[in-house]
């Protein structure tokens, strides 16, 4: 009986079945899926759009619309276990900040820190006289909105998942 090539046969499958498993264990990594913001920013820019035109439709006072801008904006932080939102929305004279973190950043207003005021888990709002462009500052990035006539309305969403933040504007 040929033993050698017994041996070279079971050799040869040790071989197969070690790298079988090689190629079986580095298929398996899987990558996190991004959260999708870019969904959330869409729907809250038709939904803004759709109060604002109600509101003029409708004739209500700029109170009434800055009352329910403030309804639209606390109904998606009230529905968020894991975003940080921030709404910027008013006229040219007067404008309303409206802020809610579910996670730590650091914010700023105009260059001003609102990091301490604002906190984590629950809303936080102020009332301001915008310059020509209002700037938001959310992590040491800059979003820049334009103060025009008529109604304003701009946000930032940003989205934690593991230890990456995700970030979206409107």
């Amino acid at each position: 009986m040929n033993k050698k090539g017994q041996f070279y046969l079971i050799a040869a499958i040790i071989i197969v079945s070690i790298a079988a498993g090689f190629i079986t264990i580095s298929n398996s990594v899987s990558s996190q899926r991004v959260p999708d913001i870019n969904y959330l920013r869409d729907e809250i820019k038709i939904e803004s759009s759709k109060t604002i035109d109600s509101a003029n439709f409708n004739g209500l006072s700029s109170a009434q619309l800055k009352n329910n801008l403030i309804n639209l904006s606390e109904q998606y932080t009230n529905n968020s276990a894991r975003d940080n939102f921030y709404f910027i929305f008013g006229t040219a004279a007067s404008m309303t900040f409206l802020a809610y973190q579910s996670f730590d950043s650091t914010i700023a207003r105009d260059g001003i820190d609102k990091t301490g005021n604002v906190g984590t888990g629950k809303i936080y709002m102020e009332d301001f006289a915008p310059g020509s462009n209002v700037t938001l500052g959310i992590n040491g990035n800059d979003y820049i909105f334009k103060s025009e006539i008529g109604e304003n309305f701009g946000f930032v969403i940003s989205s934690e998942k593991g230890e990456q933040v995700y970030t979206a504007a409107g």
